[in-house]
């Protein structure tokens, strides 16, 4: 049996939640990954009820994904999740929902949760410019923690870090 990380590398729960529902009707998801290894660079996984101890979720908004949550707290297996809410506009995340949408939406997968401990918040990556800057970092967080509170008992934060394919990416 294990625990499934199901969405660090892609938002799944945003963007991917038929594609999710398929692959636990099939019983498998294939993947692959920057290290290589398995078979042609792919990996096989197991996603059969018997086989999964629990699922990891990452995001930013959860919203098309409430009915694979159903399906899954009906077939009795447990997930917990990384939700990540930092504010930031369109200029910086423009596929995101703004901040208040996302909040709503964090509160409730919440409120389906076993407990408040089932869902850590992510203020993350912090990113320092002159419109988003330490003042404005302050008062988002405090906006946003108040309205969370109760909801989670963890929040995970961090800075951008400047990793040579952002650089690359922001250069082009």
């Amino acid at each position: 049996m294990h625990i499934i990380s199901a969405s660090r590398r892609t938002d799944i729960p945003h963007y991917f939640s038929d594609w999710f529902g398929e692959r636990r009707k099939a019983g498998f998801a294939e993947y692959r990954t920057v290290f290589g290894g398995g078979k042609n660079g792919r990996f096989h996984v197991s996603l059969e009820p018997d086989d999964v101890l629990g699922y990891l979720f990452w995001t930013k908004f959860a919203d098309p994904f409430h009915e694979q949550l159903h399906d899954l707290r009906i077939s009795g297996i447990p997930y917990v999740f990384q939700y990540t809410i930092t504010g930031y506009g369109k200029d910086i995340q423009p596929g995101i929902p703004d901040r208040s949408t996302a909040i709503n939406d964090f509160l409730r997968v919440s409120a389906d949760l076993p407990a408040a401990s089932a869902i850590q918040w992510r203020y993350d990556p912090i990113l320092v410019s002159s419109h988003y800057n330490a003042d404005w970092h302050r008062t988002n967080f405090e906006q946003i923690s108040e309205q969370l509170q109760g909801a989670t008992r963890v929040v995970n934060v961090s800075f951008v870090e400047p990793y040579l394919k952002a650089i690359t990416h922001l250069l082009q």
